[in-house]
């Protein structure tokens, strides 16, 4: 097996695995005309995702606001 054929394999390896994850974070529809499409919706595993980011950007936003308070 050559390089470039090992890099395909890698490579298609990779993408299989990102569209698994994002078919179960996010429901595509056939018919969805791009990314903005409101009738892509999250699934509730992929509501849990950005519950988590949300709630982690509060809490470094508060770690960064009380670092800044106490040196300023």
């Amino acid at each position: 097996m050559d390089m470039i054929q090992l890099m395909i394999e890698n490579l298609g390896m990779l993408l299989a695995q990102i569209n698994e994850i994002m078919s179960h974070w996010i429901v595509i529809p056939a018919n969805a005309t791009g990314p903005s499409d409101p009738s892509i919706t999250l699934t509730v595993a992929g509501e849990n995702v950005v519950w988590e980011l949300a709630s982690a950007a509060l809490g470094i936003s508060s770690v960064v606001a009380e670092a800044l308070e106490i040196l300023f």
